[in-house]
């Protein structure tokens, strides 16, 4: 209906004349204003995104949940408790952090979860997500893809910091698809106060680029200080080889008991496999100062594919200056330090890479384990072969029966002293790698050389015999 005498009509604010429209929010005058809807939006309520660009930073400070299919360019704000994202296409960064999305750390942020979008890290050195230190709560991220993230840091929960500030209830990192990544994803827990349980599955990860693409990658995942640990179902490979063995699959540790299951995996084409710290230095003293020290988990690593690695495939050793490779065996040539000393497992004692300018093996394990840590129970595996793991592949572990195919339908069985590998047979006189000729007479399941070395048997008899 008309307003006046000129026919006009009175718009969405009710202005005689005017020309405030409702946007595709469905929200008067706001036009098309992403931050405008959420400021609009009440809390705990849920906002629908249209489809479409918007070239703005979304800071959400209230509980709420944002979900549709539109593409935000300028990053992402968790500035309040109970905040879901969801199905959108993310990228850019707030101006406070480069980060596509950034978790305002002037307060603790409850409940965080991120599913089903996009994220593009536009290979400009941003990181995906940083946490600010600030999260408590259940994390999670799910179906998402992750992607040209040139930085060290993936996802960064804590702040690069081992001084985690808060408790974390869970973490979930779910069904999501990474690749072009330079750097890791870390999931930390409080030392001391441990997150209560941490699910890692249905993953898959490739072209872990580090150093080569403009970050540095120590593990694709890295999980510590959480009491329950699952990882399956996940596909990790072509973590970019750092030195040391960094550029493995997983980095995994905890000052407090835990318990880890990692089975139906695939790990390989990484530098290494599955890193299970035994003792480190910088979260060590934190710990050591509150009485704890580096634990060995229960469960078990079983049903992966574990073959490929280039350097090593589980580790469940100490920290050998940030790596769990020893040190060279020498100095490079030419170098300072060229004067013939042994430096690595060969010389039978723990040293600092520095002494050989920072070589590291690309072959041998460290071999320091720290108090009575392991073996961690590694049996049920692929290694690549059907003899088993290469010697040195892994340490700390036990490994046997592993399967004998690709397939992993079949297991390999002992020999008939109980070694998997091994080629001990019962010989014509049932005796575990006898002659044929000698006999057991002692009974202890061993070929004997001569009658004459049975002297408790002998003496249980009764009789004597000769010199």
């Amino acid at each position: 209906f008309a307003c006046d005498c000129n026919d006009n009509v009175e718009d969405c604010a009710g202005s005689c004349g005017g020309t405030a429209a409702d946007d595709d929010f469905g929200l008067c005058g706001n036009g098309n204003s992403l931050q405008g809807a959420i400021d609009a939006a009440a809390a705990g309520s849920t906002l629908t995104v249209p489809g479409g660009t918007y070239d703005e930073t979304a800071n959400i400070n209230k509980s709420l949940t944002l979900t549709g299919s539109g593409s935000i360019t300028g990053g992402v704000i968790i500035g309040g408790d109970d905040i879901t994202v969801n199905g959108l296409s993310l990228s850019g960064a707030p101006s406070q952090k480069n980060t596509v999305i950034w978790v305002d750390g002037s307060g603790v942020r409850n409940n965080i979860t991120i599913s089903n979008c996009s994220i593009d890290g536009e290979s400009s050195g941003k990181y995906a997500f940083y946490g600010s230190n600030s999260i408590s709560g259940d994390l999670t991220f799910d179906g998402n893809e992750i992607k040209n993230i040139t930085s060290w840091y993936v996802m960064d929960v804590n702040g690069s910091s081992h001084t985690v500030n808060n408790h974390i209830n869970s973490v979930k990192f779910t069904n999501n698809e990474v690749y072009h990544v330079g750097g890791s994803i870390a999931f930390r827990g409080k030392i001391g106060d441990p997150t209560n349980s941490a699910t890692i599955s249905g993953n898959t990860m490739y072209d872990l680029c580090g150093s080569s693409c403009g970050g540095w990658i120590w593990a694709g995942i890295e999980v510590n200080n959480t009491s329950q640990v699952n990882i399956f179902n996940n596909d990790i490979r072509d973590a970019f080889s750092e030195g040391g063995g960094n550029g493995h699959a997983l980095q995994l540790w905890s000052m407090t008991p835990w318990e880890l299951n990692v089975h139906d995996n695939t790990f390989t084409n990484n530098a290494g496999g599955i890193w299970v710290i035994t003792n480190g230095g910088g979260a060590g003293d934190i710990g050591a100062a509150l009485g704890l020290q580096y634990e060995t988990p229960s469960g078990s690593i079983s049903d992966n594919d574990l073959s490929g690695n280039s350097q090593f495939g589980v580790a469940v050793n100490d920290s050998n200056g940030g790596g769990p490779m020893a040190c060279c065996d020498e100095a490079p040539e030419g170098s300072d330090n060229d004067d013939g000393i042994l430096y690595g497992p060969e010389a039978g004692r723990s040293h600092s890479c520095s002494e050989v300018d920072g070589c590291y093996s690309e072959t041998e394990l460290y071999d320091v384990v720290t108090g009575d840590a392991g073996p961690v129970d590694a049996t049920l595996n692929w290694w690549g072969s059907a003899d088993g793991p290469s010697d040195g592949y892994n340490i700390n572990v036990t490994t046997g029966p592993w399967y004998t195919d690709a397939d992993m339908t079949t297991l390999a069985e002992a020999d008939c002293a109980g070694t998997y590998g091994g080629s001990a047979a019962d010989d014509a006189c049932g005796v575990c790698d006898g002659d044929g000729v000698t006999g057991d007479l002692d009974g202890d399941g061993l070929a004997d050389a001569s009658i004459r070395d049975n002297a408790n048997y002998i003496a249980g008899t009764g009789f004597s015999i000769g010199a």
